[in-house]
């Protein structure tokens, strides 16, 4: 990650095309840097997963290629679990409307399943990947 994206108000996700402003600081900084599927000095693009020798403590991909590939997957999961996370959080306590309730429960099994999903693919592609590595 950039250094710009640990000074808070500089994060590049500030700021979108639309003009509003989310003011709070990437994920990785709110929860101090641990993330549990992370191994230090294994690239973290799960299509890679190489061993490498990290140049600072929070350094999470072998490569600027692999942390571009990471973003553009993270990007497109975050497109798909965004309407129904906000669907959800606009829907949610609005128990007196069925339908209300119905979407709300809705939302929260794709985001639940779309989850589940995600990252049982990104540990198979571990998988392979290291085995790919093994074979080499």
């Amino acid at each position: 990650m950039d250094q710009a994206a640990r000074v808070p108000g500089t994060s590049p996700n500030a700021r979108t095309e639309t003009g509003f402003k989310l003011d709070i600081e990437p994920f990785h900084i709110a929860c101090d840097g641990v993330l549990p599927m992370h191994r230090p000095g294994i690239c973290f693009h799960p299509d890679c997963s190489r061993p490498f020798n990290p140049t600072r403590d929070w350094q999470k991909y072998c490569s600027a290629a692999c942390r571009q590939k990471d973003d553009a997957e993270l990007r497109r999961v975050g497109m798909m679990a965004a309407p129904a996370m906000l669907t959800y959080r606009m829907t949610r306590n609005r128990r007196s409307d069925p339908v209300a309730v119905d979407t709300a429960n809705a939302a929260r099994r794709y985001t639940d399943q779309l989850i589940s999903d995600w990252v049982k693919n990104r540990a198979e592609r571990v998988q392979a990947a290291e085995e790919a590595r093994q074979c080499a």
